[in-house]
């Protein structure tokens, strides 16, 4: 077993400060949050940003989330209380452990380094992306239904900039159109266009996950649920977390027809407004921002591939979900009988 901490070399927002030694903060923790004795712990690669640790202890198995060194002191402590928050509202995420203080942030310091870290329950599941099993409708509405209550608690992150989102999209397409297939850039300045258009001060605001995908969803044997990684979670339009849902979890592109896409909508969007109001505006920009967060998608595996040679399957899978995304969602809103914005 090494000394110190990993570094990924793909993304150096999963970097944490390598002159941490990890044995001896490990241990520290674990007696911080009187977790027992440590018997052995393993990295847990899935994910780019943050370094997480399977731990294994006398009285029990926990998770250890070590944040990112790139990460700022008020976005570590809003992804703590966010989801401290998300908890106490019967959203179905991993539940934060409190040290000995009654502190649900860890704060390390040596001479050469610091580390923010929390602990929480290790849910035994596996994501929807990794198991490569599709959802089934009713368990795209039992999330819809934790969305609801996300978007409903009071408490407002602030929230970072994600090349990665539908709101920068914009913004990003400028920077990096030159990274697309020729047949990608064509479509994405059409959606772009629709995209600009977009009044995100009409739009109904609320607290945001950002970023509900299949990899961010566990489903364990027993059929529970957790929703994970709330990294870029900000106060913003319903409206995104809507369409990222619908795009990146209920549908797949490779596999979808249009009547699917068109039940699943109706499914959602009918399964969100039994406990949530929605405006017009909010219903007609949806089917905007699903167009965009494929789009967005795209854009940022591209730049993924062709900027920073980064070629490995997930690039891949993003861009082909993102470039196939745009392709059957333009072609539902070219169809006025069959628009995704006309259903509801």
């Amino acid at each position: 077993m090494d000394t110190y901490l990993d570094l990924n070399t793909v993304n150096l927002l999963g970097r944490v400060d390598s002159r941490i030694d990890k044995n001896v903060l490990i241990k520290k923790i674990a007696k911080n949050y009187g977790l027992g004795g440590v018997r052995k712990y393993r990295q847990i690669h899935e994910g780019f940003e943050d370094y997480n640790v399977k731990l294994e202890t006398s009285s029990g198995i926990y998770l250890v989330k070590l944040f990112s060194q790139f990460k700022s002191f008020r976005h570590v402590k809003d992804n703590v209380q966010g989801l401290a928050a998300f908890y106490k509202a019967g959203v179905r995420v991993p539940k934060l452990l409190k040290s000995k203080k009654g502190e649900l942030l860890y704060y390390y310091e040596t001479d050469q380094a610091m580390a923010l870290g929390c602990v929480m329950e290790y849910f035994r599941g596996r994501s929807f992306f990794k198991a490569k099993k599709e959802p089934t409708i009713e368990e795209m509405k039992n999330i819809t239904g934790d969305i609801v209550k996300i978007n409903s608690v009071k408490f407002k992150p602030k929230g970072i900039y994600d090349v990665w989102v539908v709101q920068n999209l914009v913004t990003e397409f400028e920077k990096k159109q030159r990274f697309l297939s020729t047949a990608d850039r064509l479509l994405m300045k059409k959606v772009v266009s629709k995209v600009t258009r977009v009044d995100y001060s009409r739009s109904t605001k609320g607290t945001i996950h950002n970023d509900i995908q299949r990899s961010n969803v566990l489903k364990n044997s027993r059929g529970d649920i957790r929703i994970i990684d709330f990294s870029v979670m900000e106060y913003g339009a319903i409206s995104i977390e809507i369409a990222t849902f619908i795009s990146l979890f209920c549908i797949n592109p490779k596999t979808a027809k249009s009547e699917d896409v068109l039940r699943i909508y109706k499914e959602i969007i009918g399964e969100y407004l039994k406990h949530k109001k929605l405006s017009k505006y909010d219903l007609r920009i949806i089917p905007v921002l699903m167009l965009g967060t494929y789009a967005a998608n795209c854009l940022a595996a591209s730049y993924e591939l062709r900027g920073k040679e980064n070629d490995t399957d997930e690039t891949h899978y993003w861009i082909d979900l993102g470039s196939g995304g745009m392709k059957l969602i333009d072609s539902l809103e070219d169809q006025p009988k069959q628009a995704l914005s006309e259903l509801i």
